[in-house]
């Protein structure tokens, strides 16, 4: 195991243990930052994450479907 996938690691289980048996929701606008965001949140707690999509009008046109689609259908959130 790489040192970054130790830091990864280490961070998921810092963040499932500070969530434990609570929710949690995310607020995905689609750019980098929070899709990034919304998949580590993923992989730390499953579903106990809720993402909530806000569009911000920053994508391009029907971007916000592809967003959706993909994080519904490929990343299952």
């Amino acid at each position: 195991m790489g040192v970054e996938t130790g830091k990864k690691n280490n961070l998921l289980n810092k963040v499932k243990n500070h969530v434990g048996k609570d929710k949690l929701i995310c607020a995905l606008s689609g750019g980098v930052d929070s899709s990034v965001v919304a998949k580590l949140l993923s992989n730390a707690i499953g579903k106990k994450l809720t993402c909530i999509f806000v569009n911000t009008g920053l994508l391009r046109k029907n971007e916000e479907i592809q967003v959706v689609n993909t994080f519904k259908k490929r990343f299952k959130i």
